[in-house]
């Protein structure tokens, strides 16, 4: 799988020195990069309890972002360990940015260019499950389409489980699609859904969203 990078990727690992996920997931790092050391570049920040805003989830840690040959997001992040279904989800992703693959219908790719505000969507997943992987990796490529407009965040919902209460989550996959820096409401969808059906939903939302007035842009003035 790894033979068909074709440019380098780099991973970035926040992560906290007292913090047992973290110390996995270094040691992660550090084995899938001594795989194939020049495609697949690995930078690490390590953090102390006190250095890390507590209302961060980077309080607890890890974070992982995949970064393409320039250095640049690619519009995926990964919260917590990657065991299970979710090893494999990081690894396809590496791949996708590696190969520069847009793997989207053509008119996904078309709404995905189209977003002009920035978007964030959450998917709370588990090892564990898996159904996961198939939303997660739906996701991770509509970020990949627009990393500057949209990021993908993929979240371990067994590390954050105050987090996914907080959210009502009551079955995984569960995403919640949000503008960055408004009180608009979001979007849930709870379950799989394919890339057609997701983006129908998305759509709706985003223009009755918009229409309501209820976006902010950049500066943070209402859209309305």
């Amino acid at each position: 799988m790894l033979a068909q990078m074709q440019r380098p990727v780099e991973w970035l690992l926040v992560g906290r020195e007292d913090d047992p996920r973290s110390v996995l997931s270094r040691q992660l790092a550090e084995e899938v990069h001594a795989l194939m050391p020049e495609q697949i570049r690995l930078s690490m920040l390590w953090t102390s309890g006190q250095e890390t805003d507590q209302h961060s989830p980077l309080a607890r840690g890890p974070a992982w972002a995949l970064l393409n040959h320039r250095r640049r997001p690619s519009g995926f992040r990964f919260l917590g360990l990657p065991t299970g279904y979710q090893f494999g989800v990081l690894l396809n992703a590496m791949l996708d940015v590696s190969r520069q693959r847009l793997l989207v219908e053509p008119q996904t790719y078309f709404w995905c260019r189209s977003v002009r505000r920035r978007m964030n969507l959450c998917l709370m997943v588990t090892p564990t499950c898996p159904h996961s992987p198939r939303m997660a990796t739906l996701v991770q490529r509509l970020a990949f389409a627009n990393a500057s407009k949209l990021t993908a965040t993929a979240v371990d919902a067994t590390a954050f489980a105050d987090w996914a209460e907080a959210c009502h989550v009551q079955e995984v996959p569960w995403l919640k699609v949000a503008y960055a820096g408004s009180d608009a409401p979001a979007l849930a969808v709870t379950g799989t859904v394919g890339e057609r059906e997701l983006v129908s939903r998305l759509k709706r939302w985003q223009e009755e969203t918009e229409e309501a007035g209820l976006v902010l842009t950049e500066q943070g003035h209402s859209c309305g």
